[in-house]
């Protein structure tokens, strides 16, 4: 029985991160990169991208947009609940 109940924390848990989590990140970069005038083509989550040791809260997307003069770029950026969205 508390196999289970272990089984059932750790499956929510992953769901949480994935789904929950990583659509409030996206939501929050694409909002940030619009208001650049940039227009996001991908975002994929880096769990190891650059900056990642150490890192407790912030999580690591590579981002790929259309900068405002219509050059395709490819960056990495952080992103947390609290923190907003920094590009590196």
């Amino acid at each position: 029985m508390e196999v289970i109940v272990v089984l059932m924390v750790v499956t929510l848990s992953i769901f949480f991160r994935v789904f929950i989590i990583s659509q409030w990140d996206r939501d929050r970069i694409n909002d940030d990169a619009k208001s650049k005038g940039w227009v996001v083509s991908s975002i994929v989550w880096e769990p190891f991208g650059p900056g990642w040791f150490g890192e407790k809260n912030d999580r690591i997307y590579s981002v790929s947009y259309m900068n405002a003069k219509g050059k395709k770029v490819n960056q990495f950026c952080k992103t947390s609940m609290l923190s907003g969205v920094y590009w590196k």
